[in-house]
């Protein structure tokens, strides 16, 4: 992904530069910029796609890549900076489905919340998805309180008459692919609870960017200058943004627009494999979010246009051509051959001590002759190396 897709009027060119000089990847920062933008515009703005149901510009974000990669700090970008705009009476936390209901239902000063907007920041979704009993509920009641149902109940034996009004949450959270394989529970892709998130993938490869020390990277005088006046101009269209939109409410498409927007509609399943159907039959509602978001970062408070829709589709190709990682565990045999390559170079007794505990013997010799098979490795006097 580059920025060459982002609007070249958009504010975000501006996110993106403040943290250019982190590790985080792109794919991170832009979506991170953009979740929050929507975030502060709150309910003040929808689109209306479907009769009177109003679409708010909430945008929840699921950052998957190795430790290390970028997750933790992205989410500490976000909330720095919605914690800067003032938005942290919406903070909320808890490791309980419970403990979220509970900051849902009311205000500090005992006031019942509607519209009950909040900002939920996970880290690592292993913390509150788990096999913990506490834990258990979690899935099925993120999944209700981001549907954008303007009642969720919540009552209990004891207190029958429970009810969150108008929730609009917005998370971040983040996970390795490894534990999405191993702990998601059955039924989250199918369930919708993926599926209302912006599943952003990113993998350590050779553009991996390295920033040893980010505080040193900006040196110059001219490149300080430049990043404060980045930040200044982020935050006075942010601000703008808070005043513009109070109140606007809907935000219209225009006609060539929805055009683009149709076309993607009904040939979106050619771009997404047969494994994740549930999660392409879901993603329409993420797009047009993310058209939402990009007129305002444009300063477009009433109309989405052809470069917000344009925007939106090749930012959900983006995921359509990684969530198969995600959701699709590899097999026993890849899982083996990654292994093998990761000892090389090393003889074949060296191969088979390190590898036995993990797969069997079978398992193990088709890794290998799939590798030389493919070119991938040759036998040097007794040594197995990479071709």
């Amino acid at each position: 992904m580059n920025l060459s897709i982002l609007p070249k009027d958009s504010i975000l060119h501006r996110w993106c530069q403040l943290y250019a000089s982190t590790e985080a990847p792109l794919n991170y920062l832009l979506t991170m910029g953009l979740s929050c933008f929507g975030f502060i515009l709150r309910r003040e703005v929808w689109l209306v796609h479907m009769h009177d149901a109003p679409l708010y510009p909430n945008l929840s974000l699921l950052l998957v890549g190795p430790s290390g990669c970028g997750k933790d700090t992205t989410i500490n970008f976000g909330r720095h900076y919605l914690y800067d705009m003032g938005m942290e009476d919406f903070f909320i936390g808890g490791r309980t489905i419970e403990g979220v209901y509970k900051q849902l239902l009311k205000h500090n000063d005992g006031t019942p919340k509607d519209p009950a907007i909040a900002y939920l920041p996970i880290g690592e979704l292993t913390a509150v998805i788990g096999n913990k009993d506490y834990q258990q509920g979690i899935i099925s009641g993120l999944t209700d309180l981001l549907s954008g149902n303007p009642l969720v109940n919540v009552s209990t034996s004891k207190d029958p008459n429970i009810a969150i009004h108008n929730p609009t949450l917005t998370v971040h959270a983040g996970s390795t692919i490894e534990w999405l394989h191993k702990a998601m529970p059955d039924g989250a892709l199918e369930g919708g609870f993926v599926g209302r998130f912006l599943v952003v993938v990113t993998e350590h490869d050779a553009k991996q960017k390295f920033c040893p020390m980010p505080a040193y990277e900006i040196s110059s005088t001219d490149e300080q200058q430049a990043l404060k006046e980045a930040r200044d101009e982020l935050y006075m269209i942010s601000q703008r943004a808070l005043r513009k939109t109070e109140g606007l409410g809907e935000v219209y498409i225009v006609e060539t627009a929805q055009e683009i927007y149709y076309n993607w509609y009904y040939n979106r399943f050619k771009l997404f494999s047969p494994a994740v159907i549930p999660y392409a039959n879901r993603c329409r509602d993420t797009v047009l979010k993310l058209a939402l978001i990009s007129a305002m970062t444009r300063q477009h408070w009433r109309w989405v246009d052809d470069a917000d829709i344009q925007f939106a589709i090749d930012l959900m190709q983006d995921t359509a051509n990684k969530i198969d990682k995600v959701i699709i565990p590899q097999s026993e045999e890849t899982r083996c051959t990654k292994h093998v390559l990761a000892l090389l170079p090393c003889s074949y007794h060296d191969i088979i001590n390190n590898t036995h505990n993990k797969y069997p013997l079978r398992v193990i010799l088709q890794a290998m002759e799939a590798l030389r098979a493919g070119g991938k490795i040759i036998d040097d006097k007794n040594i197995i190396r990479l071709a």
